[in-house]
């Protein structure tokens, strides 16, 4: 069991300290975090861009408006704002979809040289 040190006026104490079993739900998406520690979910932010997938607000919510990525949003009923929350497992998903290769266009560079690129597009000069 673990114990926490307390201050009081005669001096140090120490207690033990229960901690509460979680339930089964919240367990299960405490397992279903990505193994690197990022959040499952992330909220859009007030400005710049979020914080792990470099992404808009307006952008967040485009693509979530195209059903191209995962959102909730948390409101109760009867209220008219809530939050809005965005699977960030999505969008990275989204972003690694729509990587493009480097194109190599050169001026200066020869038939050979265009020919490796095609071949092997990450040696570009």
């Amino acid at each position: 069991m673990k114990m926490t040190l307390h201050s009081t006026p005669t001096g140090v104490t120490e207690t033990p300290v229960r901690r509460r079993r979680l339930s089964v739900t919240a367990t299960n998406l405490l397992d279903d975090r990505d193994i690197r520690g990022l959040p499952c979910w992330v909220r859009a932010p007030v400005r710049g861009v979020e914080f792990y997938s470099g992404v808009s607000r307006a952008k967040l919510y485009d693509l979530s408006a195209k059903g191209l990525i995962r959102s909730a949003s948390l409101r109760e009923p009867g209220q008219i704002k809530g939050t809005r929350l965005f699977d960030l497992q999505s969008v990275l998903s989204y972003i690694a979809k729509n990587e493009v290769e480097p194109i190599c266009s050169s001026k200066d560079a020869t038939v050979d040289d265009q020919q490796a690129a095609e071949k092997n597009p990450t040696d570009c000069k």
